[in-house]
């Protein structure tokens, strides 16, 4: 991945998690603005038209995972996979993917044993998930 491309799914991821955890949703112009971008970038970037179509595989999982599950997984995280596998290809998106759920898996157990005494505080409480996407984002850069 070129750096111009990291930096800008770095944006796109950065931009995402800050209004996620503030709004609880992702503005459908972000999607739009960065989906261009990227597609531009690709076209820059001489990325064949198939290894895009596989990278989309995730996010469209998620999408349809987001619908059967009637929005436990949100429309807005599986939308972002989709963008981002404008930026990069299957490996990063399914790297960014995995690690981003470990991260997020570890910080709700951390939750839940900080108030094993009071559970009904964290009742029908959703983590904002793409705040653990940045960071394997830059991680993701190095493999």
């Amino acid at each position: 991945m070129k750096f111009e491309s990291f930096f800008l799914l770095f944006l796109f991821s950065l931009t995402s998690a800050v209004q996620d955890i503030r709004k609880r949703y992702i503005s459908l112009a972000i999607f739009v603005v960065f989906g261009i971008i990227g597609l531009l970038m690709s076209y820059m970037d001489l990325r064949h038209i198939g290894d895009i179509m596989v990278a989309l595989l995730p996010g469209a999982l998620l999408l349809l995972l987001s619908f059967v599950t009637r929005g436990s997984i949100g429309i807005g995280d599986a939308l972002w996979f989709i963008v981002a596998a404008t930026f990069c290809g299957l490996r990063h998106i399914l790297f960014i993917l995995s690690l981003s759920w470990i991260m997020c898996m570890l910080w709700a157990l951390m939750l839940v044993m900080l108030n094993y005494r009071d559970m009904r505080r964290l009742r029908g409480k959703k983590l904002p998930y793409l705040a653990f996407v940045p960071l394997p984002v830059i991680l993701g850069a190095f493999i």
